[in-house]
């Protein structure tokens, strides 16, 4: 007599039941009364690569076109299926010039495929309590921000965040004030 008798992994009691998995499978329950097989493990949502940067250069903004913080960190995803998880942690001051007041300013996240040319995913306005200093007033804080982008290529994908000012009455937008740092991270997900 051979196979494992009485086993449940041999629901006749005798006898090998089915073939052994391949590399990768796992082994699943084909319901209520039916054998055990071997299927193909579940796909998605594993992370694949993670890409980070950190940036601690100040760069100003005085105006209300949108330019770059020089924050920005480039991932080239492993397929089409794939989403990018981007995480974003900046230091931000933003600054009034006609005293009390509120201090608001607006960031963008732009994304850029292949070399393809800069485009807005997402919008974030900034909008932080202030305090009278030598420049009016001034606000400082923190922005925290994380989306999710579903580029669809395996081209070079290069994610950058903008700053502009967003009230007339705002004087200055600034990133990394102080010699505080700010940093971005890629996860890119197994969409399939």
């Amino acid at each position: 007599m051979s196979g494992i008798i009485g086993s449940r992994l041999n629901n006749r009691g005798s006898g090998l039941v089915g073939s052994l998995g391949t590399d990768g499978q796992v082994f699943t329950s084909s319901g209520a009364g039916v054998g055990a097989t071997y299927e193909a493990a579940a796909g998605g949502g594993k992370v694949l690569q993670v890409v980070g940067n950190t940036n601690t250069s100040y760069v100003g903004n005085a105006t209300v076109t949108y330019a770059s913080t020089g924050l920005e960190q480039a991932i080239t995803p492993s397929s089409t299926d794939s989403d990018i998880i981007i995480l974003l942690s900046a230091s931000m001051g933003v600054f009034n010039n006609l005293g009390a007041g509120v201090c608001q300013a607006e960031t963008a996240l732009y994304r850029d495929i292949g070399g393809g040319g800069y485009e807005v995913i997402e919008d974030y306005l900034i909008s932080l309590g202030f305090y009278n200093d030598s420049e009016g007033a001034a606000s400082y804080g923190g922005l925290a921000k994380s989306t999710i982008d579903s580029p669809s290529t395996t081209s070079a994908v290069t994610y950058r965040l903008y700053q502009s000012v967003y009230l007339a009455t705002t004087s200055r937008v600034d990133i990394n004030p102080y010699n505080n740092k700010s940093s971005i991270v890629l996860l890119e997900i197994d969409g399939s």
